[in-house]
């Protein structure tokens, strides 16, 4: 029961704005051929392929490991497959990246609002490189 608990949780999450891969470090083409294999392993679990999309939503997360749509597909997959642990795993983890990003949002949006506010840029301060920005 946790499993499917968490696992709406995490698309609950990611279902108004789903995060863009890393475009920082990440080149142009790479971008796109993430998206193509997300867009492929949301497919092949829709058809219950559930080896196929393990291996394509691997690839993506190879290149990019700080997208939580894709720990959601990735759960799903393993959840498909009877693995249970995995898929928890997997869905906490973008849980996990999402709040970051959520936090992340709300501080530079604070910072904004009063750039004088100590906490408000000591948050900033934290986040951005724990996020790699």
């Amino acid at each position: 029961m946790r499993l499917f608990v968490v696992g709406a949780v995490a698309i609950g999450l990611l279902s108004a704005a789903p995060r863009q891969a890393n475009t920082r470090q990440t080149p142009a083409a790479t971008l796109s051929h993430v998206a193509v294999e997300r867009t492929e392993s949301q497919l092949h679990n829709r058809a219950g392929a559930f080896d196929l999309a393990l291996g394509t939503i691997r690839q993506s997360l190879a290149v990019d490991a700080e997208q939580p749509l894709a720990w959601v597909y990735l759960g799903i997959a393993l959840a498909g497959q009877g693995d249970p642990g995995g898929a928890l795993g997997a869905y906490e983890e973008a849980i996990r990246l999402k709040r970051f990003e959520d936090a992340l949002r709300h501080a530079r949006r604070a910072v904004e609002f009063m750039p004088g506010h100590a906490n408000s840029r000591q948050m900033l301060a934290d986040l951005e490189p724990a996020l790699g920005r």
